[in-house]
């Protein structure tokens, strides 16, 4: 019922009693008529409403865009009165051209489009629909409200940028029988290198034609096909939300994590990820485009929770790490007295470490917009902490909301 139903049986009801107070006949014939004509008008029932939403990508990366169209008709035999209809989009998307909203009369079979594009600025699930319609009787006494269709679900996964090459690798290579190529002598078919022939050496490898010209015995050298091991280890507790919601370091981590997977699949390596927060998500290392969208899959849906610190996620792992496998640990070093210790450990044990540190007090300082006295005594903090553990030869890099993926991996390669 609307407030102008309301008003009007308010102006009823009030005839009423003025007519019975002071018994004035013609009063109450004309407020009963008024109820009555108010009453009547509230037994109408809404008219046949179908929405059609054409089909559409339902995955997505950070940053792309979706155009959505909708049509509802007036399936029914009469005229609708004011229909206004919306479309329910989540609050992490935007609306970037067009409107999810509209009036209108419709006819009988005619039909109302809606047609606009949406902007996914985060990574996640997020859902597009349902459809809303309210719908306005002639006399505008009373609106019908209903849902005509459910919501289509959006996998928005995370951003990732080409990294050429990486400072962090294996030590140890497993044999493999396929095209990755560990740039290390031995049995293969791609040829490397020349050297001079020593005693031993199988004589199918002598360069037959290089002894004519030369007079010296020398030896083909072959890249041996193997793959190697890498470990991705993302700090996802909630110390690591520091920020706005699109400029916190886990956002950063994600973006980061999803460069690397791509560029570790692309290269042929065996890839295992490790998310350590309110639990420990371990995703067996592989190969492969499916091991690849299984990696994306299990960042799209990490949330910033929990307190489980760097060392006791290592504590679970460390049992099934191969020997040598190459660790890549992204967190923001902060209220994790584990770090060190188990990090000291590890690269003691032979595994390749670097620690990608997002800076959190830096992402707290973009979501406030001013400095803070505080944050010069968490920085020097933060410096003597990392300068500790490059003390034992651990890469450690700095992190901070104007350096993206590319130039993170720049400040790698000059570390190493």
């Amino acid at each position: 019922m609307t407030r102008k139903a309301a008003v009007y049986g308010m102006l009823g009801l009030a005839g009423i009693l003025l007519a019975l107070a002071s018994r004035n006949f013609q009063v109450m014939a004309v407020s009963l008529a008024v109820l009555a004509f108010m009453v009547a008008a509230l037994y109408g029932r809404p008219s046949s409403l179908a929405a059609a939403r054409e089909p559409g990508p339902t995955r997505l990366f950070e940053g792309d865009r979706r155009r959505t169209a909708l049509e509802v008709g007036n399936a029914g035999g009469t005229s609708t009165g004011l229909v206004e209809v919306y479309d329910t989009v989540s609050d992490r998307l935007r609306v970037r051209s067009g409107r999810n909203r509209s009036l209108a009369l419709l006819q009988p079979g005619a039909a109302l489009k809606l047609q606009y594009n949406v902007e996914a600025p985060l990574r996640g699930c997020h859902s597009v629909g349902p459809v809303s319609v309210r719908e306005s009787d002639v006399l505008g006494f009373q609106n019908h409200e209903t849902v005509l269709e459910g919501a289509e679900e959006l996998v928005v996964l995370p951003a990732s940028e080409n990294v050429e090459d990486f400072a962090s690798g294996s030590r140890r290579v497993r044999p493999y029988p396929g095209p990755k190529l560990c740039r290390r002598p031995g049995g293969g078919m791609d040829f490397t290198s020349i050297r001079d022939y020593i005693k031993g050496d199988p004589l199918r490898r002598i360069n037959w034609k290089l002894l004519a010209r030369r007079r010296k015995l020398m030896v083909n050298e072959f890249e041996k096909e193997a793959i190697s091991d890498v470990l991705l280890m993302m700090d996802a507790r909630e110390v690591s939300t520091a920020g706005t919601t699109a400029c916190n370091p886990l956002e950063y981590a994600v973006k980061c994590a999803a460069s690397l997977v791509r560029y570790f699949i692309a290269q042929k390596d065996r890839v295992g990820l490790v998310l350590y927060g309110s639990r420990v998500q371990i995703v067996p290392q592989g190969c492969g485009g499916r091991h690849r969208d299984d990696l994306l899959a299990h960042l799209t849906y990490v949330e910033g929770k929990g307190e489980t610190t760097f060392g006791e996620a290592m504590t679970i792992v460390q049992p099934f790490l191969a020997p040598g496998t190459a660790i890549v640990i992204i967190s923001p070093l902060e209220f994790d007295p584990t770090l060190t210790a188990k990090a000291v450990e590890l690269w003691a044990m032979g595994h390749p470490l670097i620690i990608l540190a997002p800076v959190p007090f830096q992402f707290e300082r973009v979501a406030t917009g001013h400095g803070d006295p505080k944050f010069e005594l968490l920085r020097f903090e933060r410096c003597n902490f990392m300068d500790t553990i490059r003390s034992y030869g651990i890469e450690v890099v700095d992190w901070t909301p104007e350096m993206n993926v590319y130039e993170l991996i720049q400040r790698c390669e000059h570390a190493r």
